[in-house]
């Protein structure tokens, strides 16, 4: 790691942004990369880490206490206020995956995801695929499952998306383009 300093490479610094570390949380949980998250953190890279799809809340708030921006899955912090309050409060953006989590058996059915909640509460969060080829999905199917089940409606999907722009690991002038050609698309 220390041969690669992506601060000294314009043209590696034009194109990585972030660093996403997914993988088998429960055999490799996040504190066990905390040395390569701070790298990239020095590097001043975002960060996403895969968290709380083993069913362990610990394992998100470690993934927000190590400075992930985003938290791919993280539906167990659905299951412990204290760690939700952590989301919230560092303003970390949850990535759910129904079908995958459906799939890994990270969600007993889709119940289990209370997005009114995380709406009511203005916790941030976005609705995903995870991997495609895998699930067999792609995120028109994951709207439409969660439309049928009723937790969230058109009106819904259409403000995650815009606020998700936030959580972008964009510049602000790219976030602010995003927001304009979404409004113009939404509207």
């Amino acid at each position: 790691l220390d041969s690669l300093d992506l601060r000294d490479d314009e043209t590696l610094e034009a194109y990585i942004v972030g660093v996403d570390l997914a993988g088998d949380e429960a055999a490799s949980p996040t504190t066990e990369h905390e040395a390569l998250i701070q790298y990239a953190q020095q590097q001043g890279l975002n960060i996403t880490l895969h968290a709380g799809e083993c069913g362990c809340a610990k394992n998100v708030y470690d993934a927000v206490r190590f400075g992930a921006q985003r938290i791919g899955h993280g539906v167990a912090a659905l299951q412990d206020d204290d760690v939700l309050a952590t989301v919230k409060a560092k303003d970390v953006l949850l990535e759910f995956c129904p079908k995958s989590n459906l799939q890994t058996k990270a969600i007993e059915s889709l119940d289990s995801l209370d997005l009114q909640r995380l709406l009511k509460e203005n916790i941030a969060f976005l609705i995903n695929t995870d991997n495609r080829t895998v699930t067999q999905t792609n995120l028109l199917d994951e709207y439409a499952l969660l439309l049928e089940h009723k937790l969230l409606n058109w009106e819904d999907i259409v403000r995650i998306n815009f606020k998700a722009i936030d959580y972008t690991f964009a510049n602000s002038s790219t976030k602010q383009w995003l927001k304009q050609q979404f409004e113009v698309e939404a509207h």
